[in-house]
């Protein structure tokens, strides 16, 4: 569990140094000159140990970009830190009076092991998304592997109706949501370059961008899985399809095909092509023998026909919609009892 401190630590010290230069004039004017920057102009801050903007002086508070702009000055915050021992006092001293506080109030929520972050303090966290994104993702595939390793014992003691099971199942799925939290954050399609670079580090035999979600079948996580599909988008379609054309069991198929529709849903550029795909394997799969053919046939159907009906029916499935208990702009977002308990494999209109 060290890990998990650590990780939020490193989150809250990026977040706590940006709010550091926002709110302290003085050291935003020892940037300004070091930026050799006019007074009336804005300019920007490399991020430390990140490949994030800054940029400040235009009355709007911070605005946290990830390229810089080239027209505006530039200062390296890590070089003028290591030459200017009076600015990395005045950062020190920023960051200490109220900068470390108002950082981990922000980011509390996300990592709220007994609640959900409101849909008011999400938006606030996605603000700063570009700082925090990267940081997030890799806390929650750490998480990821955390619940990978409690997973094979919580099923024996819950095989074995012991009593053992309740503290780690509390642990399991308190994890599971902060994960889900972390992983939204990272779910942007600005993230889609870095994403993609990661996504080919790994094996796509016992992980995809959704599986770690879509698995524990609750309707919130799949959710939020098929938000992180979308993140990833196009360049991972043919990773998709290649493991669901090597699926051996229905729920990696499912995966799999989830992860092709939400793409197509939010991408209909690519729709007619990924609905040709899915529509090929569906007919090799027909010569194949595996187990439960019958919900790998039944996975099937429902993928192609979400996709060839996503245009009429945006507005037909209202009532299912409302059983879940969304609405719009609701104040929980989709984190609704109903969603966390809803089965998104389950069977349904």
């Amino acid at each position: 569990m060290e890990f998990i401190a650590s990780d939020r630590a490193e989150m809250v010290e990026a977040l706590a140094i940006a709010l550091a230069i926002e709110s302290d004039g003085s050291l935003q004017a020892q940037l300004r000159n070091l930026a050799r920057a006019s007074d009336c102009r804005p300019f920007m801050v490399s991020q430390l140990g990140s490949r994030v903007w800054l940029k400040l002086g235009d009355d709007r508070g911070i605005t946290v970009y990830r390229e810089r702009v080239d027209v505006l000055k530039t200062v390296d915050l890590a070089l003028a830190l290591a030459s200017n021992p009076s600015l990395t006092d005045a950062l020190k001293r920023a960051a200490s009076r109220t900068a470390f506080a108002a950082a981990h109030k922000l980011l509390d929520p996300l990592w709220e092991m007994d609640a959900l972050p409101s849909r008011e303090q999400y938006l606030v966290l996605r603000h700063w998304s570009p700082l925090l994104d990267q940081l997030a993702y890799k806390s929650g595939t750490r998480l990821s592997i955390l619940l990978d390793l409690l997973r094979p014992e919580i099923r024996k003691n819950l095989a074995a109706d012991t009593q053992s099971a309740s503290p780690q199942l509390c642990l399991y799925w308190s994890a599971l949501h902060v994960m889900a939290n972390l992983f939204l954050l990272a779910s942007d399609a600005q993230c889609r370059p870095w994403l993609n670079v990661m996504a080919s580090q790994f094996s796509w035999t016992m992980w995809t961008p959704t599986f770690p979600l879509l698995r524990e079948r609750t309707t919130w996580l799949a959710a939020c899985a098929a938000r992180s599909a979308l993140a990833f988008g196009e360049p991972v379609i043919r990773r998709y399809l290649t493991a669901l054309s090597k699926a051996e069991h229905p729920m990696k198929a499912f995966d799999a095909l989830f992860g092709l529709v939400a793409i197509a849903l939010g991408r209909r550029v690519v729709a007619a092509s990924i609905l040709s795909e899915i529509r090929s394997l569906k007919r090799a799969l027909d010569g194949r023998h595996v187990k439960h053919a019958v919900y790998f046939k039944m996975a099937y159907h429902e993928a192609m026909r979400v996709i060839s009906e996503a245009e009429s029916r945006e507005q037909a499935d209202d009532g299912e919609i409302l059983n879940l208990d969304w609405r719009a702009q609701p104040r929980t977002g989709f984190a609704t009892r109903a969603a966390l308990c809803a089965d998104p494999a389950s069977f349904s209109a």
